[in-house]
Protein backbone atom coordinates (compact mmCIF):
# COMPACT_ATOMS: atom_id res chain seq x y z
CA UNK A 1 0.00 0.00 0.00
CA UNK A 2 3.08 2.16 1.21
CA UNK A 3 3.95 1.72 -2.76
CA UNK A 4 0.36 2.77 -4.47
CA UNK A 5 0.79 6.20 -2.43
CA UNK A 6 3.64 7.00 -3.11
CA UNK A 7 3.79 5.84 -6.40
CA UNK A 8 0.63 8.23 -6.97
CA UNK A 9 2.41 11.18 -5.11
CA UNK A 10 4.97 10.97 -7.71
CA UNK A 11 2.93 10.40 -10.74
CA UNK A 12 0.55 13.17 -9.55
CA UNK A 13 3.56 15.58 -9.28
CA UNK A 14 5.19 14.86 -12.30
CA UNK A 15 2.11 15.12 -14.03
CA UNK A 16 1.74 18.92 -12.77
CA UNK A 17 2.12 21.20 -16.14
CA UNK A 18 0.64 25.13 -17.06
CA UNK A 19 1.41 27.51 -20.60
CA UNK A 20 1.15 30.85 -22.94
CA UNK A 21 0.46 33.23 -20.07
CA UNK A 22 2.28 31.41 -17.28
CA UNK A 23 -0.24 29.85 -15.97
CA UNK A 24 -1.84 28.62 -19.38
CA UNK A 25 -1.48 24.22 -19.55
CA UNK A 26 0.36 24.75 -22.65
CA UNK A 27 2.95 27.37 -21.48
CA UNK A 28 6.55 26.67 -22.29
CA UNK A 29 9.65 29.03 -21.13
CA UNK A 30 11.29 30.78 -24.30
CA UNK A 31 14.81 29.45 -25.19
CA UNK A 32 17.28 30.11 -22.53
CA UNK A 33 14.39 30.54 -19.71
CA UNK A 34 13.82 29.49 -16.46
CA UNK A 35 10.39 27.86 -14.90
CA UNK A 36 10.57 27.21 -10.88
CA UNK A 37 8.03 25.83 -9.87
CA UNK A 38 7.37 24.89 -5.68
CA UNK A 39 4.73 22.31 -4.87
CA UNK A 40 3.39 21.86 -1.34
CA UNK A 41 1.03 18.23 -1.29
CA UNK A 42 -0.72 16.80 0.67
CA UNK A 43 -2.52 13.25 0.06
CA UNK A 44 -4.74 10.95 1.98
CA UNK A 45 -5.44 7.40 1.01
CA UNK A 46 -8.38 5.77 1.94
CA UNK A 47 -6.41 2.71 3.36
CA UNK A 48 -5.39 5.46 6.00
CA UNK A 49 -2.29 6.34 4.96
CA UNK A 50 -1.37 10.12 4.81
CA UNK A 51 2.01 11.60 2.54
CA UNK A 52 3.11 14.78 2.91
CA UNK A 53 5.06 16.05 -0.06
CA UNK A 54 7.43 19.37 -1.05
CA UNK A 55 8.96 19.49 -4.76
CA UNK A 56 11.28 21.85 -6.82
CA UNK A 57 10.90 21.87 -10.39
CA UNK A 58 13.16 23.68 -12.49
CA UNK A 59 12.44 23.97 -16.54
CA UNK A 60 14.96 25.21 -18.94
CA UNK A 61 13.82 26.57 -22.46
CA UNK A 62 16.31 24.70 -24.93
CA UNK A 63 14.53 26.17 -27.94
CA UNK A 64 11.44 27.91 -27.86
CA UNK A 65 9.63 24.52 -28.74
CA UNK A 66 11.76 22.50 -26.67
CA UNK A 67 11.77 22.29 -22.26
CA UNK A 68 14.15 19.87 -19.89
CA UNK A 69 12.62 19.74 -16.75
CA UNK A 70 14.46 18.03 -13.33
CA UNK A 71 12.45 18.06 -9.75
CA UNK A 72 12.78 16.46 -6.80
CA UNK A 73 10.71 15.71 -4.07
CA UNK A 74 10.72 15.29 -0.33
CA UNK A 75 7.87 13.22 1.46
CA UNK A 76 6.79 12.29 4.70
CA UNK A 77 4.60 9.61 5.63
CA UNK A 78 2.20 10.33 8.93
CA UNK A 79 3.53 8.04 11.78
CA UNK A 80 6.23 6.30 9.12
CA UNK A 81 9.04 7.00 7.19
CA UNK A 82 10.68 9.93 5.15
CA UNK A 83 13.56 10.69 3.12
CA UNK A 84 13.47 11.45 -1.00
CA UNK A 85 11.70 10.17 -4.00
CA UNK A 86 13.72 9.35 -6.87
CA UNK A 87 14.37 12.78 -9.16
CA UNK A 88 12.17 12.95 -12.73
CA UNK A 89 13.86 14.71 -15.35
CA UNK A 90 11.65 15.74 -17.89
CA UNK A 91 11.51 16.55 -21.89
CA UNK A 92 8.54 18.47 -23.48
CA UNK A 93 8.77 19.16 -27.19
CA UNK A 94 6.17 21.26 -29.23
CA UNK A 95 5.33 19.51 -32.58
CA UNK A 96 2.53 22.07 -33.65
CA UNK A 97 2.30 25.65 -33.15
CA UNK A 98 -1.52 26.74 -32.30
CA UNK A 99 -0.35 29.79 -34.58
CA UNK A 100 -0.10 28.04 -37.72
CA UNK A 101 -2.75 25.34 -37.71
CA UNK A 102 -5.47 26.22 -34.28
CA UNK A 103 -3.91 23.39 -32.41
CA UNK A 104 -1.34 22.81 -29.92
CA UNK A 105 0.55 19.18 -29.74
CA UNK A 106 2.99 18.55 -27.27
CA UNK A 107 4.66 15.48 -27.00
CA UNK A 108 6.63 14.87 -23.35
CA UNK A 109 8.90 11.69 -22.28
CA UNK A 110 10.13 11.46 -18.52
CA UNK A 111 12.82 8.96 -16.59
CA UNK A 112 12.89 8.29 -12.90
CA UNK A 113 16.23 6.50 -12.24
CA UNK A 114 16.12 4.43 -8.99
CA UNK A 115 18.68 6.45 -6.53
CA UNK A 116 17.12 6.68 -2.92
CA UNK A 117 16.33 3.89 -0.38
CA UNK A 118 13.12 2.10 -0.86
CA UNK A 119 11.34 -0.39 1.30
CA UNK A 120 10.98 -2.17 -1.83
CA UNK A 121 14.38 -2.92 -2.12
CA UNK A 122 15.21 -3.98 1.81
CA UNK A 123 15.78 -0.34 3.16
CA UNK A 124 14.26 2.45 4.91
CA UNK A 125 13.42 5.47 3.35
CA UNK A 126 10.42 6.43 0.56
CA UNK A 127 11.04 6.03 -2.51
CA UNK A 128 9.97 3.60 -5.72
CA UNK A 129 13.01 1.64 -5.71
CA UNK A 130 12.11 1.23 -9.20
CA UNK A 131 13.55 3.20 -12.81
CA UNK A 132 10.41 4.85 -14.42
CA UNK A 133 9.77 5.99 -17.53
CA UNK A 134 6.83 7.49 -19.11
CA UNK A 135 5.34 8.96 -22.61
CA UNK A 136 2.38 11.12 -23.21
CA UNK A 137 1.19 13.66 -26.19
CA UNK A 138 -0.83 16.64 -25.42
CA UNK A 139 -3.36 18.20 -28.10
CA UNK A 140 -5.41 21.50 -27.40
CA UNK A 141 -6.84 24.65 -28.38
CA UNK A 142 -7.72 27.72 -27.38
CA UNK A 143 -9.82 28.64 -30.16
CA UNK A 144 -12.93 26.46 -29.74
CA UNK A 145 -14.63 28.38 -27.23
CA UNK A 146 -14.42 31.58 -26.31
CA UNK A 147 -12.16 32.07 -23.32
CA UNK A 148 -11.37 28.47 -22.94
CA UNK A 149 -8.46 26.36 -23.35
CA UNK A 150 -9.37 23.00 -24.25
CA UNK A 151 -7.22 20.05 -24.34
CA UNK A 152 -6.79 15.74 -24.07
CA UNK A 153 -3.76 14.06 -22.76
CA UNK A 154 -3.27 10.49 -22.83
CA UNK A 155 -0.19 8.49 -22.47
CA UNK A 156 1.73 5.66 -20.31
CA UNK A 157 3.96 5.14 -16.98
CA UNK A 158 6.46 1.88 -17.48
CA UNK A 159 7.19 1.22 -13.93
CA UNK A 160 9.84 -1.05 -13.43
CA UNK A 161 10.72 -4.14 -11.07
CA UNK A 162 12.28 -3.84 -7.31
CA UNK A 163 13.03 -6.83 -5.38
CA UNK A 164 9.36 -6.53 -3.65
CA UNK A 165 7.13 -5.71 -7.18
CA UNK A 166 7.48 -6.57 -11.01
CA UNK A 167 7.47 -4.51 -13.34
CA UNK A 168 4.13 -3.06 -14.65
CA UNK A 169 2.38 0.09 -16.51
CA UNK A 170 -0.16 2.52 -15.91
CA UNK A 171 -2.45 3.62 -19.43
CA UNK A 172 -4.03 7.07 -19.09
CA UNK A 173 -6.28 9.79 -20.47
CA UNK A 174 -7.51 13.06 -19.40
CA UNK A 175 -10.12 15.55 -20.91
CA UNK A 176 -9.29 19.21 -19.64
CA UNK A 177 -10.66 22.99 -19.80
CA UNK A 178 -9.27 25.73 -18.58
CA UNK A 179 -11.62 29.33 -18.10
CA UNK A 180 -10.15 32.53 -17.71
CA UNK A 181 -12.48 34.86 -15.38
CA UNK A 182 -9.78 37.76 -16.97
CA UNK A 183 -6.25 38.33 -17.38
CA UNK A 184 -5.14 37.55 -13.84
CA UNK A 185 -8.06 34.57 -12.72
CA UNK A 186 -8.51 31.15 -13.87
CA UNK A 187 -9.99 28.20 -13.40
CA UNK A 188 -9.00 24.01 -14.15
CA UNK A 189 -11.17 20.90 -14.19
CA UNK A 190 -10.36 17.32 -16.12
CA UNK A 191 -11.67 14.23 -15.65
CA UNK A 192 -9.45 11.18 -16.03
CA UNK A 193 -9.23 7.70 -16.36
CA UNK A 194 -6.55 5.11 -15.90
CA UNK A 195 -5.38 1.36 -16.31
CA UNK A 196 -3.31 -0.23 -13.83
CA UNK A 197 -1.53 -3.99 -15.07
CA UNK A 198 -0.13 -4.07 -11.35
CA UNK A 199 -1.15 -7.12 -9.53
CA UNK A 200 -4.60 -8.74 -11.00
CA UNK A 201 -4.84 -5.27 -12.90
CA UNK A 202 -7.06 -2.39 -12.07
CA UNK A 203 -8.60 0.70 -13.01
CA UNK A 204 -8.81 4.37 -11.18
CA UNK A 205 -10.97 7.14 -12.50
CA UNK A 206 -11.34 10.85 -10.90
CA UNK A 207 -11.28 14.42 -10.89
CA UNK A 208 -8.84 17.17 -11.00
CA UNK A 209 -9.40 21.26 -9.58
CA UNK A 210 -7.39 24.14 -9.63
CA UNK A 211 -7.30 27.65 -9.31
CA UNK A 212 -4.82 29.82 -11.15
CA UNK A 213 -3.82 33.71 -9.75
CA UNK A 214 -1.31 35.80 -11.31
CA UNK A 215 0.43 37.97 -8.66
CA UNK A 216 3.23 39.71 -10.87
CA UNK A 217 4.13 38.78 -14.94
CA UNK A 218 6.56 36.41 -13.28
CA UNK A 219 4.99 35.29 -10.50
CA UNK A 220 1.82 32.94 -10.02
CA UNK A 221 -0.11 30.71 -7.53
CA UNK A 222 -2.03 27.68 -8.13
CA UNK A 223 -4.27 25.97 -5.48
CA UNK A 224 -5.31 22.35 -6.38
CA UNK A 225 -7.40 19.41 -5.68
CA UNK A 226 -7.66 15.77 -7.04
CA UNK A 227 -9.74 12.52 -6.15
CA UNK A 228 -8.95 9.39 -7.66
CA UNK A 229 -11.15 6.16 -6.97
CA UNK A 230 -10.82 2.37 -7.89
CA UNK A 231 -12.42 -0.59 -8.70
CA UNK A 232 -11.48 -3.91 -6.91
CA UNK A 233 -11.15 -2.69 -3.23
CA UNK A 234 -8.01 -0.59 -4.08
CA UNK A 235 -8.14 2.81 -1.25
CA UNK A 236 -9.28 5.94 -3.06
CA UNK A 237 -6.93 8.78 -2.67
CA UNK A 238 -7.57 12.87 -2.67
CA UNK A 239 -4.21 15.22 -3.03
CA UNK A 240 -4.09 18.48 -2.49
CA UNK A 241 -1.92 21.83 -2.36
CA UNK A 242 -0.54 24.74 -4.06
CA UNK A 243 2.10 25.79 -6.48
CA UNK A 244 4.19 28.87 -6.61
CA UNK A 245 5.41 29.35 -9.82
CA UNK A 246 8.74 31.71 -10.55
CA UNK A 247 9.48 32.62 -14.20
CA UNK A 248 12.75 34.32 -15.48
Amino acid sequence: MKKIILGTLALFLVAQVFALNITDPFYMPKKEGFVSDTTLLKQNSGGGLRAYGLREEVTYGLMDNLSLSANLTYAKIKDGDDGFLDPTFIARYRIVEEAKNGVIVDLKGYISPSIFDSPNNGKKGVANGSTDFGFSAMVGSRELVRDFVLWAEAGIDLIGSTKATKSSNVLFISGNAKYYLDDLNSFDGGLFFKSYSAGDGYSGYGIKLDYARILKDNIAIVPFWSAESHNKSIPSDVQFGVTLRLTF
